[in-house]
């Protein structure tokens, strides 16, 4: 092991330090190689080998800033829903200045809360201006807030609070599912704005605390770097002084011969010295001896360390993964969630563009579903959530992506699929869930569901996509409900 390469081994791990967020197997591939070239060679470390390692580090932080776009998303479609209220030219503004910031993806998540907080008070304006509309009706406005519950809900859901009724966060999913007052609305706000505040701020906790360790295993690795380093150091300083000892010797015997003038006063001088050569050489014996077994005890600790820090490495690496499932999957139904939609929306519209093949959306809600709740209790209705997404998966080709986008609310996105095929093919789905035999406990339970789809057309943005879509999904609901209508 080369002279400073304990410095530069350690201000690599440094700069990898950066990429922990998320593992990835090309990265350890390459953290791979490192260890096995520091441990196995005395060359420098392959320039090929560093930049490998630098870009895959860059990388992982483009996927931090990726991560954080799912909580932007949950944001932006908020302020989109509040641009249907007429507010005051200020409010505007705000609102318009909340959409820049939310299009900045190079934003810092933990400005999230305080995005939330200016949303809030533009909802409260809202709200007034809603409260005060002479011909706003009951219903509309029932419609209204069961939308924003969805929606909050949903927003829960993200973050990944599981709806434990022993927490806040259960209590308010529970209270939302119940139906959200108008009186209500600016309180529940709140406490979802701080319970995002404080999930962000624990996860930032956890990873802080696991760098920290990292660091500080780091240390103990450049230490025993540095122990080897100085081992080596005084081999070499040992060597040389016998050298030099010996040579020494050399010149005296040399010397002797020289002034040598009796063969007995001669062989007396050379068996001195060459005594003193033999005890320099043992004595040098000895110092490397011991020299071997101190750098095998340090090689070995600093072996075991590695190994250790390997192992913590994957149990990182299997709870991001763990935790990037989750993040995108509903735990109620195994569907994909609002996130993985809006990935998957966004990839598909980019098919669609680059293509040109068809590409229909659906948004589907069940009729009544409130009164589900009511009558038979959230756990019936839960049930009928799995079983209604059980047949919407099963009503659809493996080409199809069934989503729960929130609530009793779910998205499906039909790529190579026309409006009139994807009529025809929501109608039968519609009829297969309408003549199921729902029950709860021996009590049969009628269930509908109404459909509103949209196919893309020119220009189309994701919200374009979605928004047709949804009205035509009202239209259903205008209608009687237990229909498809196009849009």
């Amino acid at each position: 092991m080369v002279e400073g390469m304990g410095d530069s081994l350690f201000g690599f791990l440094r700069v990898l330090c950066k990429g922990l967020e998320g593992q990835s197997k090309t990265l350890d591939s390459s953290l791979s190689k490192l260890r096995t070239h520091m441990m196995n060679s005395e060359d420098e470390i392959p320039e090929k080998l560093i930049l490998d390692i630098e870009k895959n580090v860059r990388l992982l932080n483009l996927e931090r800033q990726e991560n954080s776009q799912e909580f932007l998303d949950i944001g932006k479609s908020w302020q989109h829903s509040l641009k249907k209220f007429d507010l005051k030219q200020e409010h505007k503004q705000q609102l318009k200045d909340i959409g820049h910031e939310f299009k900045d993806t190079k934003k810092n998540h933990y400005h999230l809360p305080a995005n939330l907080k200016v949303l809030l008070d533009l909802q409260i304006a809202a709200d007034n201006i809603t409260a005060q509309a002479s011909d706003l009706s009951g219903e509309a406005q029932t419609l209204a807030l069961k939308k924003i519950a969805d929606e909050m809900i949903q927003l829960l859901g993200q973050i990944n609070l599981p709806p434990n009724p022993n927490n806040i966060c259960g209590q308010l999913i529970g209270e939302l599912q119940v139906g959200l007052k108008l009186v209500s609305l600016p309180v529940i706000i709140s406490q979802i704005t701080k319970i995002i505040a404080s999930e962000l701020a624990a996860k930032g906790d956890d990873f802080s605390n696991y760098l920290h360790s990292l660091n500080k295993q780091l240390n103990e690795v450049q230490s025993y770097i540095d122990t080897s380093q100085s081992i080596d150091k005084k081999s070499a300083t040992a060597r040389f002084n016998t050298d030099e000892q010996v040579r020494g010797t050399v010149r005296k015997i040399s010397q002797s011969v020289s002034d040598a003038t009796q063969i007995g006063e001669l062989k007396k001088n050379l068996s001195v010295q060459l005594e003193q050569i033999i005890g320099v050489m043992d004595s040098l014996k000895a110092e490397e001896q011991k020299r071997d077994e101190d750098l095998l005890v340090n090689n070995l600790a600093l072996k075991e360390r590695i190994s250790v820090m390997e192992k913590e490495a994957d149990k990182v690496q299997e709870y991001i993964e763990e935790e990037r499932r989750k993040a995108r999957e509903d735990a109620l139904t195994g569907l994909p969630n609002r996130a993985a939609y809006n990935d998957i929306m966004a990839h598909q519209l980019e098919n669609w563009k680059r293509y040109k093949k068809p590409l229909t959306i659906v948004i589907c809600d069940l009729d009544f579903f409130k009164l589900v709740n009511d009558n038979y209790g959230h756990l019936a209705g839960d049930k009928v959530l799995s079983l209604v997404a059980k047949l919407l998966f099963k009503g659809t080709r493996g080409s199809d992506f069934v989503t729960r986008y929130g609530g009793e609310e779910f998205a499906i996105i039909m790529p190579s699929t026309e409006a009139d095929k994807a009529e025809r093919a929501m109608n039968k789905i519609r009829r297969l869930i309408a003549s199921s035999p729902f029950n709860y406990h021996g009590k049969p339970i009628s269930i509908t569901m109404s459909f509103g789809l949209s196919e893309a057309v020119a220009e189309d943005s994701i919200e374009d996509l979605f928004h047709r879509a949804d009205s035509a999904l009202y239209r259903a609901k205008e209608q009687g409900r237990n229909k498809v209508c196009v849009g």
